[in-house]
């Protein structure tokens, strides 16, 4: 059974799944992956075509601060989630560490290959 805290969250709207879930997911990315040249967070599906009016963008830069950052909003490509995004990570103009993870809903986060975070 879930707890209060569980279920109400409180953090940016107006959806919990373009702003909290992300920012959630950049969180967890730099508290792996921080001190890297440059990031490029990739946003599909729902969080790409509905990303900045929602706010996704300024959940996204409000956790990377001032940080080098590009925001990649793809409403193209094939996507496993509706709310997908790829976080990638740059030394020396390389790939460093990447991570695909899907905001599933209420704030939680699921990482590609690992379990759920709430």
């Amino acid at each position: 059974m879930q707890s209060l805290r569980q279920l109400y969250k409180v953090g940016l709207g107006p959806s919990s799944s373009h702003t909290m879930g992300p920012a959630k997911a950049c969180e967890l990315f730099l508290s792996r992956y921080d001190g890297a040249e440059k990031y490029i967070v990739t946003l599909y599906g729902s969080l790409a075509m509905t990303g900045k009016g929602h706010g996704t963008d300024v959940a996204v830069r409000s956790v990377f601060g001032d940080r080098p950052l590009e925001i990649v909003f793809d409403t193209t490509s094939a996507y496993v989630h509706p709310n997908t995004m790829d976080i990638v990570s740059y030394v020396g103009g390389k790939v460093r560490d990447k991570m695909q993870v899907f905001s599933i809903g209420g704030g939680d986060i699921a990482v590609a290959g690992e379990q759920i975070y709430t």
